[in-house]
């Protein structure tokens, strides 16, 4: 399991709709992840509810975000729930956007690879997206997800 640089958690007094800097919303998102069963009244919880809310309203800083927290750790219970949660919500719900993106990043890396075998894409709007997804996967993964 790879090291995370430490920050303090979350104050719990933190709101969803609070000021979150990008390191430790990515810090508390990693620590949220790493645990066996997560709960909502973690502190932590509040970077999953911010990365879902910028899903929706933000689409692009969301995705920024996924990059990084892909690229800060190695744990795989953390990249398993990158991909069958942000990057599958932000395929199924702005596909077009970044499909050719993930795609790449896939392409030239094997975590970004294990995190797209764990999306599930069966509720895509745009048929193009689902296939291309559904495509990789297959060739990543021939004997099934990861």
């Amino acid at each position: 399991m790879s090291q995370v640089q430490v920050l303090s958690p979350l104050p719990k007094t933190l709101r969803k709709e609070d000021s979150i800097k990008s390191e430790e919303l990515i810090a508390a998102w990693i620590r949220y992840h790493q645990q066996s069963k997560p709960q909502n009244d973690d502190p932590d919880f509040a970077a999953w509810e911010k990365l879902n809310d910028l899903i929706h309203e933000r689409p692009s800083q969301a995705f920024n975000l996924v990059e990084q927290i892909i690229s800060k750790t190695e744990d795989k219970r953390v990249l398993g729930s990158m991909g069958a949660g942000p990057l599958e919500d932000l395929l199924v719900s702005h596909g077009e956007q970044f499909v050719d993106k993930v795609l790449d990043n896939a392409r030239q890396d094997e975590k970004w690879r294990f995190v797209l075998g764990c999306v599930w894409i069966n509720s895509a709007n745009n048929a193009t997206v689902k296939d291309k997804i559904s495509n990789a996967i297959k060739r990543y993964f021939p004997n099934g997800t990861p």
